[in-house]
């Protein structure tokens, strides 16, 4: 996961799945804390993840909804990289 880190200003940041508390926490999967007291940086953090699983979620939901449109698309099959590309 490393090799795949971005730079945010001076710093390398790796990239991370965002994942719900159904997925083993791992070097590359983050997941929400939830531990009590739920207070101070510990609350902050579950919070940032928590908003991007939902940022995620709607994404995926737009796709799905998307993709619903393309099952029954009619192109040939020598085109139909290009439409789903499209």
């Amino acid at each position: 996961y490393a090799e795949h880190a971005i730079t945010i200003g001076s710093v390398r940041v790796p990239l991370y799945v965002v994942a719900d508390s159904a997925y083993p926490l791992s070097p590359w999967c983050i997941k929400r804390f939830v531990a009590a007291p739920h207070t101070g940086p510990t609350a902050l953090f579950d919070e940032a993840v928590q908003r991007a699983r939902i940022v995620v979620e709607m994404a995926f939901s737009r796709f799905k909804g998307r993709w619903q449109a393309m099952q029954d698309l009619r192109v040939r099959v020598d085109c139909a990289a290009i439409a789903i590309h499209a």
